[in-house]
């Protein structure tokens, strides 16, 4: 029997796994990652360096969205294009959201 190395670069981390499932709305899965096992909120991930939060507005989750945002989310922070949450919420078409966001302390 053969054992092939696996590398590292190629699995997935604990970041990836929240853009996830903020991408998807997985509210519970995202607050369970961030509260239980520590991926910092702000983790930013590939491709794009996008954060949770900008990746549960680009795809209109409110509730998730909200989860973050309870978790102290940074809504100003930028990605590697220098877009923040607001943006996203915007281009893709949730103005709800936007006024979410901009309603936000």
């Amino acid at each position: 029997m053969t054992v092939h190395p696996v590398s590292i670069a190629r699995l997935p981390s604990l970041a990836d796994h929240l853009a996830e499932a903020a991408r998807s709305g997985q509210t519970d899965w995202a607050v369970r990652l961030v509260d239980e096992l520590g991926v910092p909120v702000d983790s930013p991930s590939e491709p794009g360096r996008l954060t949770a939060l900008m990746r549960a507005m680009a795809n209109g989750h409110r509730d998730t969205a909200c989860a973050l945002l309870e978790r102290r989310a940074d809504p100003r922070k930028k990605d590697a294009y220098g877009n923040d949450a607001l943006f996203w919420a915007e281009r893709m078409g949730y103005p709800e959201l936007a006024m979410m966001l901009r309603s936000e302390p």
